[in-house]
């Protein structure tokens, strides 16, 4: 995932010093996997461009019902991210987007 041992350590122990909840790197690892795929899916739905997305709400809508339903059903998993905030996209974002450009894509 690109995150080194002594990276998840710092994590786990600043959780510790804010929450004051012991976590290990293995539960930090599972929580960030957890959002990848989240991250994920949320990537692919912006990608089809079948349903809007609100920056300002973080989250998709349909024009129309029938595009809304259309696409639930076409993916059901997907349901919980339709009409309604996603709880942490922020974050998500921050973790999950590239930072830098590489020379090969500025040509």
């Amino acid at each position: 995932m690109g995150f080194k041992e002594q990276q998840m350590k710092k994590v786990a122990a600043d959780v510790l010093a804010f929450v004051g909840v012991h976590v290990t790197t293995l539960q930090l690892y599972n929580h960030i996997r957890n959002w990848r795929t989240k991250w994920s899916v949320i990537m692919k739905m912006k990608s089809d461009r079948i349903l809007d997305w609100s920056e300002d709400g973080c989250c998709f809508y349909g024009g129309d019902e029938g595009a809304v339903d259309e696409y639930i059903m076409r993916y059901p998993k997907h349901r919980q991210y339709v009409g309604t905030p996603i709880t942490n996209y922020a974050q998500m974002k921050t973790i999950f987007t590239p930072r830098f450009v590489c020379k090969a894509q500025l040509f």
